[in-house]
């Protein structure tokens, strides 16, 4: 319940700045490697731990200032682990997939490169996820059969639903009047636990093309 209040007084909030300001909205599509903290868990040399996934993003931005703006990003994306948390042995290739909506509040600072044409720029921030479904995938490696890819229930079983924590991201905006084509890169650090009988919290690298333009 806290983390829904939270989420509903960041969407208040930022309407209400933005209320009577100039807007820039548009799109991010991004390449996701994600995989999670195991905490002390031992993990085999070698063992590939991570998953490719993807994700589909929304901007929302307001300039402060030239360089400064502050924005929302809500969005559909998707996290995971190559290893069930409990089952660090990696047996079977048991797979976690998460997929999440997620509300994250950015700072971005901005700054022109190359004669003006190019903007660089570095954003940091906080938000919350909430997960829409999550999948347990086992793969038959040698057997010639398809993988086994069943639905969780997240009303019982040991998933959260609701994840927090920080993003930071690197990205280069090539200026088109009032518009923009960027390309950036982004880490997402998760602070929760996926599974609350285990130390398993997300983490990811974002690699994404987006477009915006202001209104």
């Amino acid at each position: 319940m806290k983390t829904t209040n939270y989420l509903f007084i960041l969407i208040f909030c930022f309407i209400r700045i933005t209320a009577e300001a100039q807007l820039s909205f548009g799109v991010r599509a991004a390449y996701v490697k994600a995989w999670m903290e195991y905490g002390d868990a031992e993990v085999p040399d070698g063992a590939i731990i991570h998953v490719h996934r993807y994700q589909v993003t929304g901007l929302v931005n307001y300039d402060l200032s030239q360089h400064l703006s502050i924005g929302l990003e809500p969005g559909f994306t998707q996290r995971g682990a190559a290893c069930f948390p409990g089952w660090i042995a990696f047996l079977g290739d048991t797979r976690l997939l998460l997929n999440y909506f997620e509300l994250p509040v950015m700072a971005t600072y901005r700054f022109p490169v190359f004669k003006n044409k190019y903007e660089a720029y570095g954003k940091t921030g906080f938000g919350v996820s909430k997960a829409l479904s999550a999948y347990r995938r086992i793969s038959n490696a040698g057997t010639g059969n398809p993988p086994d890819k069943r639905k969780l229930d997240m009303e019982d079983s040991n998933l959260r639903q609701w994840d927090n924590g920080f993003y930071g991201g690197l990205g280069l905006a090539r200026k088109l009047g009032n518009s923009r084509l960027f390309l950036e890169a982004d880490y997402y650090h998760g602070l929760r636990d996926v599974d609350i009988l285990n130390t398993s919290r997300n983490r990811s690298i974002h690699i994404g093309l987006g477009y915006t333009t202001t209104l």
